[in-house]
């Protein structure tokens, strides 16, 4: 009975955590835009991708060729996208590329992993964004 007592508390110790390790987490993000600079470890023209996040963790941006939006949450360390919509431009080459690894990593549930100026998203593709003006 006492070990299960035991367990029970780490259990909830370890859930309030995370937890609040989330909520650090999404309240960094808000209010940035992230400049995508490689995909798989490749570096990618500057060509004004990201992802942006505002009040209540909505994420809005700009795949280099289209405008996107959805709903997220982070959870254990991973970024739950639902309700992604888009406009609908034809894309082609490096450009297109990008988007499709793009979308793809955001509906992985990616790993976030961030500090003060560089956000990763590891999920479908590695993605790495810098945070501030677009690289040139």
């Amino acid at each position: 009975m006492r070990k299960n007592l035991i367990l029970a508390a780490a259990l909830i110790i370890g859930l309030t955590a995370c937890a609040a390790q989330d909520q650090r987490t999404a309240d960094a993000l808000k209010f940035q835009h992230w400049y995508l600079t490689s995909v798989d470890g490749q570096a990618v023209k500057a060509d004004n991708t990201y992802v942006g996040f505002i009040d209540a963790l909505q994420l809005n941006g700009h795949t280099g060729c289209n405008n996107f939006f959805a709903s997220t949450e982070v959870e254990e360390q991973r970024l739950q996208v639902t309700n992604l919509g888009m406009t609908y431009r034809v894309c082609e080459g490096e450009v297109q590329r990008n988007e499709s690894a793009l979308l793809s990593t955001l509906k992985s549930s990616p790993l976030l992993q961030m500090d003060k100026e560089t956000l990763i998203l590891t999920g479908a593709h590695t993605l790495t964004f810098t945070v501030g003006a677009a690289p040139k």
